[in-house]
C-alpha cells in the first residue's frame, strides 16, 4: 500500500502545480524530457518513444507549453498552456521541432522523482 500512498501524494502535487488537467501522455513527455535534459528532445524522438503520431506530441507539447487561444468576446490572446514546457523549430531540420522543460515543468518533476524515491 506504500506504492498507492506515493502516488496519491504524486497525484496532489501535480495539481497543486498544474493546476489544470493534465494526462498520462503530458506526464510521461515530461518524463522523457527531464531524462534527456539538458538536451531538448525532438518530437520524431518522442514519438517513437511514446508509440505515438507527432500530431498527438504536438497537441500535447502545446497544452504543456504557452498555448494562446483568442478570447471571441474581445479578442485578446489568453495562455491556456500550463508553462512547463518550452518548443521551437529545429536549427537541423526545418521540419522538426524540439521541447525542453522550462524550470516550473524541471521542479515538477524533480518533486515527483523525489517522492517516488
Amino acid at each position: 500500500m506504500e506504492g498507492i500512498h506515493k502516488m496519491n501524494k504524486a497525484i496532489k502535487i501535480l495539481k497543486e502545480h498544474v493546476k489544470k488537467d493534465i494526462n498520462v501522455d503530458q506526464i510521461e513527455i515530461l518524463l522523457h524530457l527531464a531524462d534527456n535534459e539538458p538536451d531538448p528532445v525532438s518530437y520524431s524522438t518522442l514519438s517513437k518513444l511514446m508509440d505515438k503520431p507527432k500530431e498527438s506530441i504536438s497537441m500535447n507539447i502545446n497544452i504543456l507549453g504557452e498555448y494562446y487561444i483568442k478570447d471571441p468576446t474581445n479578442g485578446e490572446l489568453i495562455d491556456t498552456g500550463l508553462g512547463m514546457v518550452k518548443a521551437f523549430p529545429s536549427s537541423h531540420d526545418s521540419y522538426e521541432n524540439i521541447a525542453f522543460l522550462t524550470a516550473k515543468g524541471t521542479k515538477v518533476v524533480w518533486i515527483l522523482n523525489e517522492l517516488i524515491k
